[in-house]
């Protein structure tokens, strides 16, 4: 029985793939019956399985029946520790606990001479070691500085496809113009049938006075007819002219417009010194003025003087 399982264990290891991918112990047990025709029962199966596990050299795996695995490293190879094992320690002498708290002293930075009492914090101005040429100077700009911008031109594109453009309205002035023109074909055929009873009643009446007036009626018709054709021109050509059209993005009309340039000036770089330089000359140049040195607030207008209670009508929302 101790030589089957032996050949069984030999055979176990000879069948578990070296990468350590499981094998189903149905699929193990198969192959020792089919391809080495090593008639086994399930209890020596397991009895060397079991074996294999007690020394460590297979692993249990998951799956319908169980399944076995090939343990790393295989034999050969030694195991890498991995810094959990437990180890004696030996107890430090006398000797290394004296030196050790006999450790030379590290070196101290040097402190910094104190300040004076009465001594004022010096203010300095930034310094970048970065240049770009697209960053202004440091500084205060105001009105003289900044300049007058010019207006820069900006030509249109000549190859943009044309938008057909309508107008909203346009439904609107539409109805009044076919309002207009019914109304006029209304008018043109009451008129005919008006002047074709006047005819028949003079014809009828023999009457050299209701001739006369049929032929007076007639004439200013006929007078009227061609302004009432020339109303109903101008009207067809005013809904013609409501129709959707394409824009050709101006190019016909305007070749290029125009934009007011506006000064950029980066405010992040106005250093302390800058402000307190500006404050003190403003402090300066008021003395011995008649109005007193007050700091205007941020929307302050030099032309406007209100009260406090008035100027925060500026700040109210409907």
């Amino acid at each position: 029985m101790s030589t089957n399982i032996e050949q069984i264990k030999s055979l176990l290891l000879s069948l578990l793939p070296k990468d350590g991918s499981t094998v189903g112990n149905m699929s193990l047990k198969d192959q020792i019956r089919d391809d080495h025709q090593l008639a086994i029962s399930d209890e020596d199966f397991d009895a060397a399985r079991n074996q294999l596990l007690d020394e460590g050299a297979i692993g249990k795996g998951r799956g319908r029946g169980g399944a076995t695995f090939l343990n790393q490293p295989v034999a050969g190879e030694q195991a890498i520790p991995d810094g959990f094992e437990l180890q004696a320690q030996q107890a430090p002498s006398q000797e290394d606990l004296v030196y050790s708290s006999q450790k030379p002293a590290s070196p101290k930075s040097p402190r910094q001479p104190a300040k004076k009492k009465g001594e004022h914090s010096q203010v300095l101005s930034y310094r970048y070691d970065e240049k770009r040429k697209n960053n202004p100077h440091v500084g205060m700009v105001d009105t003289h500085s900044d300049g007058e911008e010019q207006k820069a031109t900006w030509q249109y594109d000549p190859h943009l496809s044309p938008e057909l453009q309508f107008d909203s309205s346009r439904s609107q002035v539409e109805d009044l113009i076919e309002d207009a023109l019914h109304a006029r074909e209304v008018e043109a055929k009451q008129a005919k049938d008006d002047l074709l009873t006047w005819l028949d009643h003079a014809l009828a009446a023999d009457n050299e006075a209701a001739i006369r007036e049929v032929v007076a009626n007639l004439r200013k018709r006929v007078a009227d007819k061609e302004f009432l054709e020339r109303e109903r021109e101008d009207l067809s050509e005013l809904k013609r002219m409501q129709a959707p059209y394409l824009n050709w993005t101006g190019k016909a009309e305007r070749t290029s417009f125009e934009v007011d340039t506006v000064s950029l000036h980066v405010h992040e770089r106005i250093d302390p010194a800058t402000i307190l330089a500006a404050v003190q000359k403003r402090i300066k140049d008021a003395k011995g003025k008649s109005s007193p040195a007050l700091q205007p607030d941020l929307f302050h207008a030099p032309f406007e003087n209100l009260p406090l209670r008035d100027a925060i009508d500026f700040y109210k929302h409907e």
